[in-house]
């Protein structure tokens, strides 16, 4: 048998198995976005403090389905940022709510860039300002 895009496909659509499993992880995923919607609106709403956010978050990715973002990606990262950017720095929490206010598939891009872009600001910031620190001392 010849192995093309439509011999793949049939072999794909003929596995039920997989097609099951698929089904009941996507029911599993769906039923949890109201839990995640919630947290993520708590804390753009400012109910909720990016440490409380993350706490909320880690909880419920571990309580609820598995999204594949408890690892050493997502999950990781708003640990970092909750750690090293925004416990000293309120601005970071803000930019990071307005970052997910409004959040759609229209804007995603330009969101993650303007964060990036602010978060390589304040990296190279606090790098002058030690640079500067460590000139005063010399």
């Amino acid at each position: 048998m010849a192995v093309n895009l439509a011999s793949i496909v049939d072999t794909y659509l003929k596995d039920t198995d997989f097609q099951d499993s698929s089904r009941r992880a996507i029911a599993k995923r769906e039923a949890s976005i109201p839990t995640l919607k919630r947290i993520v609106t708590e804390f753009v709403d400012g109910l909720t403090d990016i440490k409380s956010f993350r706490e909320l978050l880690d909880k419920a990715l571990h309580t609820e389905e598995d999204w594949g973002a408890t690892g050493t990606g997502f999950l990781m990262e708003i640990n970092k940022l909750a750690k090293y950017h925004a416990e000293n720095n309120m601005s970071t929490e803000e930019r990071f709510r307005q970052t997910l206010s409004g959040l759609n598939a229209g804007n995603l891009g330009q969101r993650i860039e303007q964060f990036y872009m602010f978060l390589t600001s304040c990296i190279t910031c606090q790098l002058r300002i030690h640079h500067f620190t460590l000139c005063l001392l010399a």
